[in-house]
């Protein structure tokens, strides 16, 4: 399922106005939030995002950042792995615990795709992304939820 964020605009004259309601832009979407995603990131990504709730043991929550300027974005994402648990898990519902704000991403291989990864106390996954493609990449904190957005993602769409 996606979630639609939107804002209220005025239109209009000075004499009557309407309000309309508009998608909230992705930076403006992280300004709600108060991430703190590196400027080169913000910079990097497009205006438009999705942002879904997979049903798989529980309701996992995911974001589809569209991309603008790879280079930038690949680096921009590095760098805010250090921030990026405090800044979307609560944004997804999780608790942001001790551990997860001074663990470190690795490097995982699922489904021959790479993955960055941040792992609870546990072991278990709390938060992992990954770049789709160039245009495209995947923040989640399930590796099902990823695997099924891929799925979906790369699926032919009718008329195509």
């Amino acid at each position: 399922e996606q979630v639609y964020f939107t804002k209220n605009i005025e239109s209009g004259g000075s004499k009557k106005r309407d309000t309309i309601q508009a998608a909230v832009t992705m930076s403006e979407f992280f300004r709600l939030f108060d991430a703190g995603i590196p400027d080169a990131l913000a910079r990097a990504l497009a205006d438009d995002f999705f942002f879904g709730i997979h049903t798989f043991n529980g309701n996992q929550p995911f974001l589809i950042l569209h991309i603008g300027y790879f280079e930038n974005a690949f680096a921009g994402m590095l760098r805010w792995e250090g921030r990026m648990a405090r800044d979307i898990l609560p944004l997804f519902g999780k608790a942001v615990t001790p551990d997860l704000v001074i663990g470190s991403f690795e490097d995982v291989v699922i489904r021959n795709r790479d993955m960055r990864v941040l792992r609870d106390k546990n072991g278990d996954v709390a938060l992992i992304y990954l770049f789709h493609n160039k245009e495209t990449a995947i923040i989640a904190t399930a590796d099902e939820t990823i695997k099924e957005v891929v799925e979906r993602l790369n699926r032919p769409r009718a008329g195509k």
